[in-house]
C-alpha cells in the first residue's frame, strides 16, 4: 500500500499529489471534502490525514523558528 499523499498543488480540475517522491494527478473532484494544497491525504486518498498534517506543519514552525533565531537580519555575503 502506498505511502500518505501530500498535495503539492491544485491546476484547475486537476490535484497534483506526491506520493512516495512521485507526482500523481488525479480529478480534484475525486479529493475528500475539504482537501486543499498543503494538506496529508491517507494512503487511500479518501480522508484528509490531520495527524500528518499537523505533525509535519509543527515540524514545519520549528524548523522556520531555529533558523530565524540564527538570522541577523542582513544581507548574506556569497
Amino acid at each position: 500500500m502506498a505511502s500518505s499523499a501530500f498535495i503539492d498543488r491544485i491546476e484547475g480540475s486537476q490535484a497534483v499529489l506526491l506520493i512516495d517522491d512521485k507526482e500523481v494527478v488525479v480529478a480534484r473532484k475525486t479529493l475528500p471534502k475539504g482537501a486543499k494544497e498543503g494538506v496529508w491525504l491517507t494512503p487511500d486518498l479518501k480522508a484528509i490525514d490531520l495527524e500528518m498534517t499537523e505533525k509535519i506543519k509543527a515540524e514545519t514552525a520549528a524548523r522556520r523558528a531555529r533558523l530565524m533565531a540564527d538570522d541577523d537580519g542582513g544581507d548574506f555575503a556569497l
